[in-house]
């Protein structure tokens, strides 16, 4: 078994890159999102920015780099996962952050679930 480790919290999500079959996003309750390079085993970067744990994690269907989050902090971050920095913060949200999908044949659109009772649609 392959054994990535960095986290000094729990892992609590994972989500590969749909483009490279390589690359593998995590996050965790020490309110960071880590990069990693499967193959080479190693992590690229890690992305930090969440105030709380990260539980939601989605990769943009068509642009490599960019990876969305969505954390306890009740915010949702648009990441440029290669440069390691936020691109966006979205706190529409009431409270904590804990689902996000984006839609297969829109990759511009994405939906977040919250503890707000709410599902929320944003176009990128």
């Amino acid at each position: 078994a392959i054994v990535l480790s960095g986290h000094s919290e729990k892992a609590f999500n994972v989500a590969f890159s749909p483009i490279l079959s390589n690359i593998l996003a995590s996050g965790s309750d020490d309110r960071t999102i880590r990069i990693w390079d499967i193959q080479k085993r190693k992590c690229l970067r890690t992305l930090m920015g969440h105030r709380s744990n990260v539980r939601a994690l989605a990769w943009h269907l068509e642009l490599p780099h960019i990876l969305i989050s969505g954390a306890w902090d009740a915010t949702i971050r648009v990441w440029n996962a290669a440069a390691g920095r936020a691109l966006y913060v979205c706190s529409e949200h009431h409270a904590d952050v804990y689902g996000l999908t984006t839609h297969p044949a829109c990759p511009f659109l994405f939906v977040s679930t919250s503890r707000d009772t709410s599902l929320r649609f944003w176009t990128l």
